[in-house]
């Protein structure tokens, strides 16, 4: 069958995973949707929040643009009862000195000429001089609002002194200026009346007006600055730990797995991963420029709309990088949640540290800033800090995009510049990006490890297989010829002469005409460990697989057979690269599984189905043909009809646009089996396909013409309640 090579494969799976992505963003369309507009929801709270702050301070005018403020006259004196911090019973005011009729004709005339309202006698009192006064305060604190002491000096002169609490107060966001509200219009109450009195009673229209100088708003906190790193930081956690759950879960449910046995490549995969991470990236960080500029925020509406998407699309990659590095440590999907908590709680409190000046000042050491600097929230932290500084009120222009290259005029300590902070963005994503490749190269949950040093290797480069030509261990393994000589008497004389045979041949004289596999000394060992305190310790060893040694030949039916534990599924898994060996070598086809570049080289002609079934819940099983077809490199034109057969074969016709998560055991079964015949493979991997002979030898004769007759008579001297894999070559 006709397949695709080299670049052409690449483009190939890498459009195949695309559309997988596609498909199932669009079939959890909630969860994309969240993802896509979580920002709306974070901007709305940051909107109530500056609502609510404007609403404390909507008293004051130094927050508001006074091209010309109105003039404002004095208040009359106001009732007691009107001050924030005044107790019951109250007095409107008190005086001294009563002793003298002139001071108290003057009293009289303020309580009866106070404009607006009769000052009533219950609400004054008059002392003999200022100590009663004030002795009467200290004993009835909070009780008045005020009071006016007067000196008759001469016919002519009277001098007056005015005495109030100059405490300003707060109550349900307005403040009280005591000044203006109770002394101003004692003092003009108490000017007027003793002119009055000067002038022989007269009544005088007295009146003063206190204006503003005219000021533009002196605003200088930005709440958008101050509360949005927070809050966006919380919106991107969505992305971050979606991305990383995806990764994840494939990982976990074996999925990656899947698709890299039926010829995967690296670059494929990542490639896919982060064009389709950044069209999510860069919709997401659009619309909340948009929803930003919908709410009138100052930030987003004076600074720089190229700027603004500039800065949120690449934190929202370098955030999608950063999830790349740490799914490679994570081994459960359910930990990301756990994971992501954790980065936010921390960016929130850098975040904090960072709005109030560590370490982005000229009084700090480079090195703390480069340090701080690799930790993205605190990127975007000091980002939105200039772009708030620099929009604080309605008249600032904003940075645009062409003074992305200095720094803010607001700022006279700046030490970063936005051009800066896109570079430590896209330098720092390049760094997780490469860091999660080599993680996932040297640290696989499953299969087979590269050497820490293998990008030194030319062979990486050249993608040039290696055949291991002794059976010699490789570094680190153990010696098993204590387990071999402990299982030597068991072996029957069949099992016995095949070990000898091949062990006295080469691996370069094997019979590549006839032999597709050969098997060297297999040895697999499960070690258990357990924790004490920080230390991890070696407390058991399970030999799953003690020194195998077999030939397969071409165009043959293998089984094994055996009960649960026998080591049959853990031997495929060696065989096909998903268990890293510890001991021994396979040959396939003249290829190492021990070396990287032969694995490649093996599952470009393999098929397998797992022990345990591989899909995806969201795809149908004809979308599944599709996508392992294309990864496989199958051509295009074969691609729709070769699916189509092996849907009939497996007798899935009419369930075959069914999405997989609504099939039932049996038809998930078949669906594994056809995904493991595509592209009619030299080497099929059976792993537990079927309990059933009479499924299992109908399986069989999909890419082989091997009958059922000749299945049963194979296998009818054997127990059928055991369980059993196959290997088809």
């Amino acid at each position: 069958m006709a397949r695709v090579e080299g670049w052409r494969l690449l483009v190939q799976q890498f459009k195949a995973l695309l559309l997988k992505n596609l498909l199932l963003s669009w079939r959890r369309r909630f969860l994309t949707a969240l993802h896509l507009t979580s920002s709306l929801f974070f901007i709305l709270l940051i909107f109530g929040v500056d609502i609510s702050l404007k609403s404390r301070r909507r008293t004051t005018t130094a927050f508001r643009d006074l091209p010309d403020p109105p003039a404002v006259p004095v208040d009359p004196i106001l009732p007691c009862e009107s001050g924030f911090f005044i107790k019951s019973p109250c007095y409107d005011f008190i005086w001294t000195t009563n002793s003298s009729s002139v001071i108290a004709s003057i009293v009289g005339r303020i309580m009866q000429t106070n404009p607006g309202r009769v000052i009533p006698d219950s609400k004054v009192i008059g002392f003999k001089n200022i100590e009663d006064a004030e002795e009467w305060l200290l004993q009835n604190p909070l009780r008045c609002t005020g009071a006016i002491h007067m000196e008759e000096r001469s016919p002519s002169v009277i001098a007056y002194g005015i005495q109030t609490n100059s405490t300003s107060k707060m109550e349900r966001g307005s403040y009280e200026d005591p000044v203006f509200k109770f002394q101003l219009p004692l003092q003009l109450a108490a000017e007027r009346a003793i002119t009055a009195n000067l002038l022989g009673g007269t009544y005088i229209d007295w009146n003063v007006y206190f204006k503003e100088f005219a000021h533009p708003p002196v605003d200088v906190f930005s709440v958008v600055a101050v509360i949005a790193p927070t809050f966006l930081l919380a919106a991107s956690m969505f992305g971050f730990v979606i991305q990383m759950s995806n990764l994840v879960a494939e990982r976990e449910l074996k999925l990656r797995q899947a698709m890299s046995m039926m010829g995967l490549l690296d670059s494929a995969y990542w490639v896919s991963w982060i064009i389709w991470d950044f069209c999510l990236a860069f919709i997401s960080s659009l619309l909340l420029v948009l929803f930003g500029m919908m709410f009138g925020f100052y930030l987003f509406l004076h600074n720089s709309f190229r700027l603004l998407l500039c800065l949120f699309f690449l934190f929202q990659v370098n955030m999608i990088g950063f999830a790349y590095m740490l799914s490679g440590f994570i081994s459960k999907s359910s930990s990301s949640k756990t994971v992501g908590f954790c980065i936010f709680i921390i960016g929130f409190l850098t975040q904090l540290v960072t709005y109030f000046g560590f370490p982005y000042n000229v009084s700090f050491a480079k090195s703390f800033q480069i340090i701080w600097s690799f930790f993205p929230p605190n990127l975007l932290a000091i980002a939105l800090y200039y772009l708030g500084r620099a929009t604080t009120n309605e008249q600032d222009p904003g940075i645009s995009w062409e003074n992305r290259k200095v720094c803010s005029f607001s700022e006279s300590d700046c030490v970063l510049t936005m051009e800066k902070i896109f570079v430590w963005l896209m330098a720092t994503f390049l760094l997780w990006l490469l860091s999660a490749i080599y993680i996932d190269n040297v640290l696989p949950v499953n299969g087979v490890r590269k050497p820490w040093l293998y990008f030194l290797k030319v062979s990486y480069w050249t993608g040039a297989s290696t055949i291991q030509i002794k059976d010699k261990p490789r570094d680190g393994s153990r010696n098993y010829d204590a387990i071999d000589s402990s299982i030597d008497e068991k072996k029957d004389e069949d099992v016995r002469a095949e070990e000898n045979s091949i062990k006295t041949a080469d691996a370069n004289s094997m019979d590549k005409e006839n032999v597709a596999i050969q098997v060297r000394g297999l040895m697999k060992t499960f070690t258990k460990v357990s924790r004490k305190g920080l230390c991890w310790k070696k407390t058991d060893e399970h030999h799953a697989v003690k020194g195998l040694w077999i030939n397969i030949k071409k165009d043959s039916l293998f089984c094994l057979l055996g009960q649960n534990g026998a080591g049959k599924s853990t031997t495929i898994s060696c065989i096909t690269g998903v268990l890293p060996i510890s001991g021994g070598d396979v040959l396939i086809y003249g290829d190492s599984i021990t070396s990287p570049a032969g694995m490649n080289q093996i599952r470009s002609h393999m098929g397998v189905c797992p022990q345990f079934d591989v899909l995806w819940d969201n795809l149908s099983g004809l979308e599944h043909l599709h996508l392992f077809a294309q990864i496989k490199g199958l051509h295009p034109s074969h691609i729709v009809q070769h699916s189509m057969d092996l849907m009939e074969h497996v007798k899935l016709t009419e369930a075959m646009h069914v999405q997989a998560g609504n099939y039932s055991g049996g038809m998930k079964r078949r669906l594994s089996v056809a995904i493991a015949l595509i592209g009619d493979p030299k080497i099929v991997c059976l792993d537990e396909p079927g309990r059933d002979l009479e499924n299992f030898t109908a399986h069989l004769t999909i890419s082989k013409q091997i009958g059922k007759d000749s299945c049963h008579k194979d296998f009818q001297k054997h127990d059928h309640s055991l369980i059993f894999s196959v290997i088809l070559v």
